[in-house]
């Protein structure tokens, strides 16, 4: 059995793109639906939906778009002194980002003793610089262990560029947006961002006052998945929020400034067709560099007071050992769903349940269904049962990992973690 499934690719706004080119049929991301061959008995008789799509045609990078360095001096010094000074190192070996210093409170207008230096576009030799200049220029602190930085933040980004060379602008754009779909609807989510329903995941663009949950009922905050009020709510599509192409989709805690004293986590997908924004201005990226990201960025309350010992930020050396490429199997991952019959064909609710908020919404409704037909299994009289509901995985529901996709992202994460640790024999002397 072979289906064709379209999900329509929707947009807030058509930006400065050539969307007009294309007829509205098609804007959308094409699936199949053929039968599982999943051997588990989760996946038994249902149909698999694969996107149509050569992940081939991409090539996916790995950057750092900004690391937050914390150290504390003996002496008083003016923050706009030391970037000054800092900046200059930067552009003198030729780094290829901008760099900003900030008081403990993120302050930009700071004189005092501790500080946080924000690298962009941060490279292993641009930390190690930065750092030798401090520790050459001022009296800078160390802890018991002899450490005199440390990282208290930092943001990595996965991107996704279309590699077709020949293609015109609306090809590359169409290609593009196809990608930035599949990882919406393919994103699996974790219960730590479930339960929380600050952390849960929700979307943003510029025609909403405030980020609209892709799912918003708060009967998930207390973790009980058999309740009869759930299951009928999230049974329902029109429950389920999609969110645009064009607006941000987050995951985890907000987004946070220098200096906020938190620890926080989170990621956020984007299809990346703009840069930094200047008092409202927006900065559209050439056609060559836009793409389709992934943001995951890290903050702790680490932000050092005068004694540097109390600060819970990585040591410079721990930071250049971390092991990046587990990221993605510890915090997100990305699986192909598949969907329960209705006689020859797939079920229309689950289909049409997937296609406004993709596996992340399709899960909590098969978790809800498998526990609430568990509960009332257990309700009825012994002599009445009938054959016993299977359990549902917490950990993959009945889902099957997106290998084609994840492959690509951990060999890049793995290729990073290798650049830092390669590097990390030049802190010892810092």
């Amino acid at each position: 059995m072979s289906e064709f499934f379209p999900v329509q690719i929707d947009f807030f706004s058509h930006r400065s793109e050539p969307v007009g080119t294309f007829e509205e049929d098609m804007l959308h991301l094409g699936y199949r639906l053929t039968e599982s061959t999943g051997k588990q008995p989760r996946l038994k008789g249902r149909l698999e939906l694969r996107p149509e799509i050569n992940l081939a045609d991409y090539r996916v990078e790995t950057v750092f778009d900004w690391v937050d360095l914390a150290f504390c001096t003996t002496g008083t010094h003016q923050a706009r002194n030391l970037q000054a000074k800092l900046t200059k190192e930067l552009s003198d070996r030729k780094g290829k980002g901008a760099l900003y210093v900030y008081g403990p409170e993120g302050e930009s207008q700071y004189q005092g003793s501790s500080f946080i230096v924000r690298i962009q576009d941060a490279a292993p030799d641009d930390l190690i610089g930065v750092c030798r200049t401090l520790r050459e220029s001022y009296d800078v602190k160390k802890d018991v262990s002899g450490n005199r930085f440390f990282v208290v933040g930092w943001e990595l980004a996965v991107d996704f560029y279309p590699e077709k060379p020949d293609a015109s602008e609306a090809s590359l754009m169409l290609w593009r947006c196809r990608l930035s779909e599949v990882l919406r609807k393919h994103l699996w989510v974790a219960d730590e961002y479930i339960l929380d329903h600050n952390r849960r995941p929700r979307f943003y663009h510029d025609g909403l006052e405030q980020a609209e949950r892709v799912f918003s009922s708060t009967n998930l905050n207390t973790g009980n998945w058999k309740s009869t009020r759930l299951l009928k709510r999230l049974s329902k599509p029109e429950h389920h929020n999609k969110p645009p192409i064009d607006g941000t989709f987050y995951v985890g805690d907000p987004t946070p400034k220098p200096g906020a004293r938190t620890t926080c986590f989170g990621y956020r997908l984007q299809d990346k067709v703009t840069d930094r924004r200047s008092k409202g201005d927006v900065h559209f990226l050439p056609l060559e560099t836009r793409r389709s990201r992934i943001e995951i960025f890290w903050m702790v309350n680490g932000i050092p007071p005068e004694d540097p010992a109390a600060c819970e930020g990585l040591p410079l050396f721990e930071f250049f050992m971390k092991d990046f490429g587990a990221l993605r199997s510890q915090h997100f991952q990305f699986q192909l769903p598949t969907v329960d019959r209705c006689g020859s064909q797939a079920n229309s609710t689950e289909l049409a349940i997937f296609e406004r908020s993709g596996v992340y919404g399709l899960s909590l409704y098969h978790r809800a269904k498998a526990a609430r037909e568990m509960a009332e299994w257990k309700a009825s009289p012994k002599g009445e049962r009938g054959t016993k509901p299977g359990k549902l995985p917490a950990s993959s529901g009945h889902t099957v990992s997106f290998d084609e996709l994840e492959r690509p992202m951990k060999d890049k994460l793995r290729g990073l973690s290798r650049r830092w640790k390669r590097a990390a024999r030049q802190t010892d002397d810092i």
